[in-house]
């Protein structure tokens, strides 16, 4: 009447056995039945089911702004086995976060922050959690999963700029494309690492390189000077994101001229005249000289560095040549004046160029003509012919050249006796008679015109 197990038995899949049990008689080879008894056999539960996760891996995400005791997420185990033998407990066994940032409910599964997180936390975190079951006495058997916590950042605040004013840049009109004006650099309070920098209204002029911080480069040429005459300022903007927030800053690029070039005067000799008569102020000549350069570095100062005397200036601005006294010209003294003109700009190294000036005086006849002598005398005897020669008259004049001297007898005493023969001899016009008159007299006039002199002309 033993009953025994004909198989093995599992209590998860029946935990309850029953059937039924015959007493049976043999006489004489007939069987003759008895009362029938009811068996009912329990499995009684043994620890042989390990706690299973219902849906691993797991991914749970936060953000940096939560608070301690915040539910990040809940994990879920199951163990086929009854009583203590199926109660799951859960704990985090290891962690890849090193503030023991999150703990867990070791009956629920319900992990929760123990701390409140900040901008710092932002990141990725990984959790070992494990599930054991509670046995009496027996080996606990458990089994793990992971964890993967997001804390996601929380895009509060907007990125902050090196220079939130803006800024205020110079380069020289000779910086090459690739020549670097300045770093430009931001920082995000929501700790943001790819933060995107852009121009804006730069043109092609200017770009930017690198990440951040970022460099501003010069993209083209910016010469200021002819035939390209660039913009002396630029005025753009440097905008930085996070991907949602941005900030914009100006700036200012004040391109600066370089001397680059040499004024050159348009003549290297020049020539000139002027006339004896002219006044002070009279404009003899205007030289010129041209620089490419722009702004202050191409305008030209115009000097005399050299000349005879103080008889010129020179107008700095225009290059206008004039006469620096009155009526001081002298042809006879001096007929031509050199002049040194230097043209110069006004480069903060200046540099310059040089030319000569040749001033002709023009001769005016403004000279009175001068005899030779104050007084013209002369003789002749009383029985001397009609046209003999008693003197010849002498005068000069220091005009250039020379004016034409004509000479002419006035108030001939006695009338009619003398005359001017062959220009400049004196001679007998009439028939001289001793007893009428002794002596004659005349005035001799020069004239070179419009000068004229006289001198007086007495003869025995």
């Amino acid at each position: 009447g033993i009953i025994q197990l004909a198989d093995t038995v599992d209590r998860e899949t029946n935990h309850t056995f029953k059937f039924h049990v015959y007493g049976e008689e043999d006489l004489s080879m007939a069987k003759h039945s008895s009362n029938r008894s009811s068996v009912e056999v329990s499995v009684v539960d043994v620890n042989d089911n390990t706690p299973t996760f219902l849906h691993p891996p797991y991914v749970f995400t936060t953000t940096e702004n939560q608070t301690s005791g915040h539910r990040v997420g809940k994990v879920s185990a199951t163990d086929r086995d009854e009583g203590n033998n199926g109660r799951v407990v859960y704990i985090i066994t290891s962690t890849g976060d090193a503030n023991d940032t999150f703990k867990i409910d070791q009956s629920t599964g319900v992990i929760t922050l123990s701390r409140d997180l900040t901008q710092t936390d932002a990141g990725v975190v990984f959790l070992d959690v494990r599930a054991e079951d509670s046995p009496n006495g027996q080996v606990r058997r458990w089994s793990t999963t992971q964890v993967k916590v997001l804390i996601l950042s929380v895009d509060e605040f907007s990125p902050v700029l090196d220079r939130p004013s803006g800024y205020n840049l110079t380069v020289p009109e000779t910086a090459t494309p690739g020549f670097t004006l300045t770093a430009i650099s931001a920082t995000d309070p929501d700790l943001h690492e790819n933060l995107t920098f852009t121009l804006i209204e730069a043109r092609q002029d200017f770009k930017l390189q690198g990440e951040n911080p970022t460099s501003l480069l010069v993209n083209s040429s910016l010469d200021r000077d002819p035939p390209l005459s660039r913009p002396g300022h630029y005025l753009f903007y440097v905008r930085v994101s996070d991907g949602k927030n941005s900030v914009t800053a100006p700036i200012t690029v004040t391109v600066t001229s370089v001397n680059e070039f040499t004024p050159v005067m348009t003549q290297s000799v020049y020539r000139a005249e002027v006339r004896e008569d002219d006044v002070m102020g009279h404009e003899v000549i205007q030289v010129e000289a041209r620089d490419s350069d722009s702004g202050p570095d191409g305008v030209v100062t115009y000097s005399i560095t050299s000349q005879d005397g103080n008889t010129f200036a020179i107008n700095a601005t225009s290059g206008v040549i004039s006469l620096n006294c009155s009526r001081c010209l002298d042809v006879g003294a001096q007929d031509q004046y050199t002049l040194i003109i230097k043209a110069e700009d006004d480069g903060s190294i200046p540099k310059s160029d040089f030319s000569t000036v040749i001033v002709s005086v023009r001769d005016v006849n403004n000279k009175v003509p001068v005899f030779a002598s104050g007084v013209f005398e002369g003789s002749i005897r009383e029985d001397a012919a009609i046209g003999t020669t008693i003197l010849q008259l002498y005068a000069s004049d220091v005009d250039k050249p020379p004016a034409n001297l004509t000479y002419a007898l006035e108030n001939v005493t006695p009338a009619g006796w003398l005359s001017i023969k062959d220009v400049s001899y004196v001679v007998t016009a009439a028939v001289l008679d001793a007893e009428t008159a002794q002596e004659m007299k005349a005035i001799v006039r020069v004239s070179g015109r419009p000068h004229n002199t006289t001198a007086p002309i007495p003869i025995t």
